[in-house]
Parts: structure tokens; C-alpha cells; sequence
């Protein structure tokens, strides 16, 4: 998939994806997911906030960064976006 259709596909802008893709967190993204930008940012390095946690339905925050740092952090909300 190209990022244009995820960006459609998800109901972002070109700019918002390849933010997440960097990284780096974006007012729509945050609301999309329902939490801060903050907790975006910390799960794309591999560290889960206890939001971020809860939002992916972990009952750990251990497994959430577990899963944050042996995948890429930002691939992970874009999959879970788009089952949302």
C-alpha cells in the first residue's frame, strides 16, 4: 500500500502519517486514538504510557513497551488504526 491510500485509508493527512511514520505525534492522530501526543511519541520509542497501555488493551505496560521496542512503534498504531 502506498502511504496516500493508509492516509485515506485512515482518515489522516499526508503530513500526519509520515509524522507517525518519524516518529512524531500529530493533534489528529492523538484524537484519533484517544489519548495524548505525548503517549504516541513515548510508544514510538518503545516506551508504553499507562494510556497507550489501556488503549491497545494490555493489561501491562511491560508488555505494551515489549511490543513497542521489538516492533516499530508507529507500525503497530497504523495497523491498529486501521481496525478501527
Amino acid at each position: 500500500m502506498q502511504h496516500i491510500e493508509i492516509a485515506q485509508r485512515l482518515g489522516l493527512t499526508m503530513r500526519d502519517l509520515e509524522s507517525l511514520v518519524k516518529g512524531e505525534a500529530t493533534n489528529s492522530v492523538a484524537t484519533k486514538l484517544g489519548v495524548n501526543m505525548m503517549d504516541i511519541e513515548e510508544f514510538t520509542r518503545g516506551n508504553a504510557t499507562l494510556a497507550m497501555t489501556q488503549r491497545l488493551g494490555f493489561h501491562t505496560m511491560n508488555a505494551a513497551s515489549e511490543l513497542a521496542q521489538t516492533t516499530n512503534g508507529a507500525g503497530v498504531l497504523i495497523g491498529y488504526m486501521l481496525k478501527l
